[in-house]
């Protein structure tokens, strides 16, 4: 037969859990320096984290030269793919307030060394309405951003460059322009985008 305190059969198990946390009061109350260190130190750790998760990233996609189709001159030029058509062309003066730079989807055949069948697929324009609702994306969260992107969506036109009509990218005829400038050609091989810096 095993001896047993009679105390500490008497002393229900809270009390063993009491008893940890009185010594663990007296532990804290016994260094406060290293506490209130410890908790400035959290403190600023954790402001410094909200900091970095709240600040809106500085780091901007870099800006890539891509294909425009310039309506006068009938004729490509580069510019900045940050720009929503139509855009200044080459061929614009300073009084004509009309702007005549599209989008050009330009593709290729062959292989890099031998550009010799580069042909424009489709171009490129959106609505008065789809760029206002571009101007206003930058600064849009949320809710708010999705109706934006939406109606940018809804003001994308494409036409062939033999058309004379635009037509919504979305709509039956505006997905049959896309799907045929991605055609393989006669020997089968599908078109790759043609890249600025091979004109």
């Amino acid at each position: 037969m095993t001896w047993q305190d009679p105390q500490w059969d008497e002393q229900p198990t809270e009390s063993v859990a009491q008893r940890r946390i009185l010594l663990l009061r007296q532990w804290i109350n016994e260094r406060p320096k290293l506490i209130y260190g410890v908790a400035a130190g959290t403190g600023i750790l954790f402001l410094v984290v909200l900091i970095i998760l709240l600040k809106p990233p500085t780091n901007r996609p870099s800006v890539q030269m891509v294909w425009f189709y310039d309506l006068n001159r009938q004729s490509l030029f580069a510019a900045p793919d940050d720009q929503l058509p139509p855009i200044k062309a080459p061929s614009q003066g300073k009084k004509e307030t009309e702007l005549k730079g599209v989008r050009a989807y330009a593709f290729y055949y062959n292989d890099q060394e031998d550009k010799t069948k580069e042909f424009v697929g489709y171009l490129e324009n959106y609505t008065k309405e789809a760029r206002q609702a571009h101007e206003k994306l930058t600064s849009a969260q949320g809710n708010e951003r999705a109706v934006l992107l939406g109606r940018i969506n809804e003001g994308r036109l494409v036409r062939r460059l033999e058309d004379a009509e635009w037509v919504a990218a979305h709509s039956p005829e505006g997905l049959k322009v896309m799907r045929e400038a991605m055609k393989p050609n006669e020997d089968g091989i599908l078109p790759r985008p043609w890249p600025v810096s091979e004109k």
